[in-house]
């Protein structure tokens, strides 16, 4: 593979649960997103979950905000738009949401087309 492949610009689709994640798992999640952050060619892109509206707990939030929030506090803020993608949901019944960085609108309903709206092209 050549360097200018092996160093391409890349879009990094990042979900997980939306409710009920352990304390490890919470901080993982924080230090994925400070990591990706320090990666000038990552573009991450979210779901944009942030808790799931049936949780108890105020501060139980999801895989995909913590890992956005820590990039978001990590960037610059004028970076922000350009690294941080948020794929938009036309249903939040059930989930509490965030728009961080840009917005994009899936090109379907179902989980499956959203998922594959993180792609380049989505």
């Amino acid at each position: 593979m050549s360097a200018e492949k092996l160093f391409a610009p890349r879009n990094i689709g990042v979900c997980g649960s939306s409710k009920e994640l352990s304390s490890e798992a919470a901080s993982f999640c924080q230090a994925l997103g400070r990591r990706l952050a320090r990666e000038s060619l990552a573009t991450i892109v979210s779901g944009g979950t942030k808790r799931h509206d049936q949780t108890a707990e105020e501060n139980d939030l999801g895989a995909d905000w913590l890992i956005v929030d820590a990039a978001r506090t990590a960037l610059d803020p004028t970076a922000v738009l350009e690294r941080i993608v948020t794929v938009l949901r036309d249903d939040f019944s059930a989930r509490r949401g965030f728009r961080t960085g840009t917005e994009r609108r899936p090109k379907g309903k179902t989980g499956e087309a959203r998922r594959i709206s993180f792609g380049p092209r989505g």
